[in-house]
């Protein structure tokens, strides 16, 4: 498991919102468009694959930052 840092700077409302709620499902805000998230691998592709269907890549920017690796719980 890895702690991940998920940024965004998405200048369209609706699709701001719907990358936040999808954001919130998975781990806590810690700012207005910054998240930590402790993901699987399995996890992690998923995220990545749900947030592709909400961000446009040439209008938006989105990061995910790997931070340190976790133990499971």
């Amino acid at each position: 498991m890895l702690l991940y840092i998920v940024v965004y700077d998405i200048p369209c409302d609706k699709r701001r919102k719907k990358v936040s709620d999808l954001l919130e499902g998975y781990r806590q805000r810690v700012q207005y468009s910054v998240f930590e998230s402790v993901l699987t691998a399995s996890k992690y592709d998923e995220l990545r694959k749900r947030l592709r269907k909400r961000v446009k890549s040439e209008e938006d920017s989105l990061r995910f930052y790997p931070i340190s690796h976790h133990p499971p719980v």
